[in-house]
């Protein structure tokens, strides 16, 4: 009798009409008509003020993108002048040739004119599936090469998934699950995942009259395959393959950050905090809220090495208790203050209440 897992693979598709109306003369268009009509007007999810900012924010040395459309996300972050990402190697993947061919041009250009060596790889593959991608380099500096592969280094250090769960013609937790599963193989322990979708279903505060036309109009067509879509559905595929795992709305659009590590959204946070000078006295100041219930933590561990070892497991649980939650007062604050994008709680409903 087959698995779960063989009969997941067995049901991914091979082709589908949400890839294959990538032509030339769409792919033209695309940056114009989704990335900016669509996303401003009919899902309510800007590009500039929340996909990019997202997707900038987790690029790092070795990246992984699925999904690549006309390639606007990762040459615009390596084209960026004021843009601190420092990527060495990046990974697309795409199941349309001309889409991928078309991303690859792209991100070398942006590349060569920002005198950024990057090594870029493009792969021909069905994302719900086993994934054939060549191990990101770290030793080739090459802008200009042919996309083959690189030669060296582990494995990705973030990877982003950007409106294509919406795109695939399965049920919305086969094909996170597929996808996830894909991805997560070749990942580090540490990386960093982000992603974003068009929901089919709940959002209906959100969705205009514009909004239920088109997406009614897409998966008539077969261009989405997103009518049983549902957040809770999503989240529990996505909390599944991770340990780490932020939701938010914006307009139609689920958007998530996944980690295997609690602590690496953490990092990368205090990494572009540093090199921000806006809101730096607030980072510091939840910084050093941290170290110093750190310290008191420490402290009340060396003042009872010979008591029992209740008080001494007490207070360390205690102490790490502390520190990871003023670690969290800071994600949150830094990355709602720094991009508007809402983290939980009072950050996610003022953020629904504006749109």
């Amino acid at each position: 009798m087959a698995s779960a897992e063989e009969e997941r693979q067995a049901a991914a598709p091979q082709g589908d009409s949400g890839s294959a109306i990538y032509s030339p003369i769409m792919l033209s268009v695309y940056d114009a008509m989704v990335l900016g009509v669509s996303n401003r007007y009919i899902w309510r999810c800007s590009t500039d003020k929340v996909l990019l900012p997202l997707f900038e924010s987790a690029m790092s040395e070795r990246h992984l993108d699925i999904g690549v459309g006309t390639g606007y996300f990762p040459a615009t972050v390596i084209s960026h002048p004021s843009s601190a990402t420092k990527c060495k190697s990046l990974t697309l993947v795409d199941l349309n040739p001309t889409a991928l061919e078309t991303a690859r041009r792209r991100v070398l250009r942006a590349a060569k004119l920002a005198s950024s060596p990057v090594h870029v790889s493009a792969v021909l593959a069905n994302a719900t599936k086993p994934l054939p991608l060549p191990t990101p380099s770290n030793s080739d500096h090459g802008g200009n090469n042919n996309g083959n592969g690189g030669s060296s280094g582990g494995k990705f250090t973030s990877a982003s998934i950007f409106y294509l769960l919406h795109c695939i013609p399965l049920p919305p937790e086969t094909k996170a699950a597929l996808i996830l599963d894909a991805v997560r193989a070749h990942l580090a322990p540490n990386a960093t995942l982000v992603g974003a979708t068009i929901l089919g279903r709940g959002r209906d505060a959100q969705r205009g009259w514009l909004a239920r036309a088109c997406l009614a109009a897409y998966n008539w067509r077969g261009i989405f395959t997103n009518a049983d879509d549902d957040a809770e559905v999503f989240e529990r595929a996505l909390r599944r393959a991770f340990v780490h795992v932020e939701v938010w709305f914006v307009g139609v659009v689920m958007l998530f950050i996944l980690s295997s590590i609690y602590l690496t959204v953490v990092a990368w946070t205090i990494s572009k905090q540093l090199r921000d000078k806006e809101g730096g006295m607030a980072f510091f100041v939840h910084l050093s809220l941290a170290l110093v219930l750190a310290a008191l933590a420490y402290s009340a561990v060396a003042l009872a090495p010979h008591k029992p070892s209740t008080v001494w497991v007490l207070a360390s649980a205690t102490g790490s208790i502390l520190l990871q939650e003023a670690f969290w007062v800071t994600w949150v604050y830094c990355w709602a203050s720094r991009y508007g994008i809402p983290a939980r709680g009072m950050y996610r409903k003022k953020h629904e209440d504006q749109q």
